[in-house]
């Protein structure tokens, strides 16, 4: 499951994400839609471990991205040379 709760990221200026929060549970299709500009590949960022937020959370099964985010590379980089979609840790 991931749970996004009060993520927030600014750039300068530039508000990207402003206290979003959702939460996508297992086996379900979940999409991001919205306009340009809205935060979408900087929320997906923030999931895969590449940027961190400003405020708020982000956990996939229980997991914070911030905190465990070495163990969360690893397991997406097996996952990806495995061509693995399901779950395996």
């Amino acid at each position: 499951m991931i749970e996004v709760q009060g993520l927030r990221k600014t750039f300068k200026t530039v508000t990207a994400l402003d206290g979003i929060e959702f939460e996508a549970r297992d086996g379900e299709i979940t999409g991001l839609i919205g306009p340009n500009g809205a935060g979408k590949t900087t929320a997906l960022r923030i999931l895969y471990t590449v940027m961190r937020p400003d405020e708020g959370a982000a956990r996939i099964d229980g997991f914070d991205t911030v905190t465990a985010h070495l163990w969360m590379r690893r397991v997406l980089m097996r996952k990806k040379r495995q061509g693995n979609t399901r779950r395996t840790w």
